[in-house]
């Protein structure tokens, strides 16, 4: 049987169709692990994510279908010469068929010799680790996800001489160095849309001015990502933002078990891992700086 009879960039029409196939193949997985379903009605993030890839990658979300039937999905992005794979999903019934493989054979770039290629992956998932790494990307660092915190006191405070000010979007260009260092690219595009979400945004300089730190927190408590090249400064900046809100709740934030002193200053505080890690997959050991704090699984 043939893996995919078609193979094609998705319309925003079928965004919702991808969903389903993922929380339909998520799910499966879970049943199969005896770990608790994902809950498919709160699919908000999902179909945000696959929105914005659709208007920074175009071309870069593909659907597998056997005849007229949707079987699967697979979504990336590149910046610079960083190509990150976001997802990859196939239905239950049309796996073990060569899907997955076909779809990242087209998505890959054919510059991708000269790429940085890299993904994550659920650690319960070796059949995808292994494809993973058949195509070079090979597994690096465990991502955390860290949560509990509720008093963001116990964390520590700004070193001196580091002010906190609104992030605004005349302030991107500044970012830009800092990105730069801590990740290999820049992406400026990214920060502008998490601007566009965030509760609080804040940019972090120095005496001189020079901005050396940002961070994002969401309606969510998501303090992700935090970008700065200093661990304990990273986790003064998780502090800082959670700090400035009116009633903390429950934090969340994605760390990878590349960093040290920002792991352990967070699961110190009170912070705790809630779930089985991720795997930060690479051709490359060239990681992100270890006081840099991801997006999220599907988008450093």
């Amino acid at each position: 049987m043939p893996s995919a009879s078609t193979i094609r960039p998705i319309t925003p029409e079928e965004i919702p169709v991808c969903s389903r196939i993922f929380y339909e193949a998520m799910n499966e997985l879970h049943v199969r692990k005896h770990l608790p379903a994902e809950d498919g009605s709160d699919d908000a993030w999902i179909r945000t994510a696959l929105g914005r890839g659709l208007r920074t990658d175009p071309g870069s979300t593909l659907l597998a279908l056997d005849g007229d039937e949707p079987v699967a999905f697979g979504s990336a992005s590149r910046r610079g010469d960083y190509w990150f794979l976001a997802f990859l999903f196939v239905l239950p019934t049309a796996q073990a068929r060569g899907v997955g493989r076909s779809i990242l054979d087209v998505l890959l770039p054919a510059d991708r010799a000269d790429l940085r290629l890299a993904t994550v992956v659920e650690s319960f998932q070796p059949v995808s680790t292994g494809l993973y790494a058949s195509f070079g990307m090979t597994p690096r660092t465990p991502m955390y996800r860290l949560t509990g915190l509720r008093d963001p006191s116990a964390l520590p405070p700004l070193p001196n001489g580091v002010t906190a000010e609104p992030l605004t979007e005349d302030l991107l260009d500044a970012c830009a160095p800092l990105t730069r260092e801590v990740l290999g690219f820049e992406r400026p595009d990214d920060l502008r849309d998490w601007l566009g979400d965030a509760v609080t945004a804040r940019a972090y300089r120095r005496r001189d001015g020079g901005v050396i730190g940002y961070g994002f927190l969401d309606g969510e408590n998501w303090t992700s990502p935090v970008a700065s090249t200093d661990e304990p400064l990273s986790a003064a900046i998780v502090g800082d933002l959670l700090r400035g809100t009116e009633a903390p709740q429950e934090a969340k934030i994605g760390v990878l078990g590349w960093s040290g002193t920002l792991l352990r200053t967070l699961l110190g505080a009170g912070m705790r891992i809630d779930q089985d890690p991720y795997i930060y997959c690479a051709t490359d050991t060239d990681l992100p700086h270890p006081a840099y704090t991801p997006y999220a699984a599907f988008l450093p």
